[in-house]
């Protein structure tokens, strides 16, 4: 099989799956530029300032923002109290993260 998108071909094996990171940017004149998703980019450098435990709790705490703006959007189209059980703990959840991302800072920076 071959790819429309990029080009990748498995010679007809089918023994590989393949996830295709092409996109493409329409210019003004019409014309397609390849542009690859940022799957498909090379990592960039290392930041020395960058954090893992802050970035993993952060990514966490976007995830259950959304999922509680999700769940208010839903329940005002239904009728419903805004706020339910999942969400109060979800808010729990966000509040204990972005205590210990401050701790994690405090304490990294009396151990630096």
């Amino acid at each position: 099989m071959k790819c429309d998108k990029c080009g990748y071909s498995d010679n007809g094996s089918g023994d590989w799956a393949h996830v295709c990171g092409y996109n493409s940017i329409k210019l003004m004149d019409g014309e397609e530029v390849p542009q690859f998703s940022t799957a498909a980019q090379p990592m960039p450098e290392y930041e020395e300032d960058f954090d893992i435990v802050v970035d993993v709790l952060q990514k966490q705490i976007a995830a259950f923002e959304k999922m509680n703006k999700d769940n208010a959007r839903f329940a005002v189209v239904m009728g419903w109290p805004e706020v339910g059980i999942m969400d109060e703990i979800r808010y729990e959840q966000i509040w204990q993260m972005k205590k210990a991302i401050k701790i994690w800072k405090l304490l990294k920076e009396e151990l630096a």
